[in-house]
């Protein structure tokens, strides 16, 4: 009886390294450079744009050859004195389509505005551990600071106190939050991939 005890026990334990050696867990950086390699049918990006009180906000769609946008703008007083009575709202709205080809607005339809970077609209971050500090794992999210925006952005960025959140479910990014400050306002990005 204690040998059959014995090797029950031996066979357990045999199975449990067999599993263990098995399944080897991907780190948080690996899973997230992982999925910020994906391509997504749709990636919509929201911009919060907050300077002394007053917030513009910004809207893109981008799909693989489109790029939908809507952006509110300030509206500059008249120039000259004689239209100074009829003073504009304070801000509009712009709002039109482009057209993508390997990473490059080829068209735009509406009218002339800046738009971000292919990188800045699809997200293409780098998920190195050096980029962070403070780092939060959880099941399905992953927060920190950034120590270097410009590394993680992959992209010239001349910010401050950049933090992100990063909400994923076991395939892909759900959605990427991040929050920062230029010299004179604070931003917020919001991604939500499909």
């Amino acid at each position: 009886m204690k040998k059959l005890i014995s090797f029950v026990l031996s066979l357990t334990l045999l199975i449990c390294l067999i599993g263990c050696s098995v399944t080897v867990e991907t780190n948080i950086y690996d899973k997230l450079n992982n999925f910020a390699s994906k391509s997504y049918r749709n990636v919509a990006l929201e911009v919060t744009n907050e300077t002394q009180g007053l917030a513009l906000k910004s809207s893109f769609s981008l799909k693989e050859d489109s790029l939908t946008y809507s952006i509110e703008k300030l509206n500059l007083l008249p120039e000259n004195g004689e239209d100074f009575g009829e003073i504009p709202e304070f801000k509009s709205t712009v709002s039109g389509t482009a057209v993508i080809e390997n990473g490059n607005i080829v068209k735009l339809d509406g009218t002339d505005v800046q738009l971000p970077s292919y990188d800045v609209l699809t997200g293409a971050f780098n998920f190195e551990e050096s980029n962070f500090k403070n780092a939060k794992e959880y099941v399905d999210s992953f927060s920190a600071e950034v120590i270097s925006a410009t590394a993680f952005l992959g992209t010239e960025a001349d910010v401050k106190n950049m933090s992100v959140v990063v909400e994923f479910n076991s395939a892909a990014f759900e959605k990427i939050t991040l929050v920062y400050n230029t010299d004179n306002a604070k931003i917020t990005l919001v991604y939500n991939f499909s």
